[in-house]
């Protein structure tokens, strides 16, 4: 039996970074370049079954690394999040934690960095409190850890912020004009307890701007 051996390498037209693999007159894979030089393909070199096998693994694994890509371009994402996306999009677990790890090693995926964007971003602008905060990057799957570092007591101290807390309220209360003042107080309360705000600002806020004897 004649042995298959690779007759061409050939970048694609649209994305010379990719390259066809041909064996005779068939495409047999498409890699990124980086992905032929690691694997040793070389033109005239053989085509075996195992070689087959890495190429094709290693091609899902390129699909994977660029689709995640895609998602970074757009904004940030953590680790878990690309994760959940790639599932999403078809990638076998293997799969997907090759091209993370992959991604983890060029820089391009970081939890700590985009733990960092997240509070930065959330810091006094959108009227959030810490435990709203903490909250969303657990869901992002960021450790523990990482969170108790980012999320330093001073960046604590800001989000609670009396006078953040107040400006947030006045814009919820100012949609809870018709409600009579019990019904004001147990909305506004709940809103800022989903917004992460502590229970102790929460309560100086709402005494303020509803009153302490409002409910009765």
């Amino acid at each position: 039996m004649c042995e298959k051996q690779v007759s061409a390498l050939r970048p694609e037209t649209r994305d010379p970074d990719r390259v066809r693999v041909m064996v005779g007159q068939r495409r047999v894979a498409t890699l990124t370049a980086r992905s032929v030089i690691e694997l040793g393909i070389t033109v005239g070199g053989a085509w075996t079954e195992t070689m087959a096998a890495a190429a094709q693994r290693m091609e899902a694994s390129d699909k994977a690394v660029s689709k995640a890509r895609g998602y970074l371009s757009r904004r940030m994402h953590s680790r878990r999040q690309l994760d959940l996306k790639l599932n999403r999009a078809g990638f076998e677990p293997a799969i997907r934690r090759e091209a993370l790890d992959r991604l983890d090693t060029a820089g391009l995926l970081n939890d700590r960095l985009f733990a960092e964007r997240l509070v930065e971003e959330w810091r006094g602008r959108r009227g959030a409190g810490p435990r709203l905060v903490r909250d969303k990057l657990r869901a992002a799957g960021v450790a523990d850890a990482v969170i108790n570092e980012v999320l330093t007591d001073e960046d604590c101290s800001q989000m609670n912020d009396a006078s953040l807390a107040m400006d947030y309220a006045q814009r919820q209360l100012a949609g809870l004009a018709r409600h009579p003042p019990e019904v004001q107080k147990r909305r506004l309360y709940g809103r800022m307890a989903r917004r992460g705000y502590d229970a102790e600002v929460i309560r100086e806020v709402v005494d303020r701007l509803i009153g302490e004897g409002s409910d009765g």
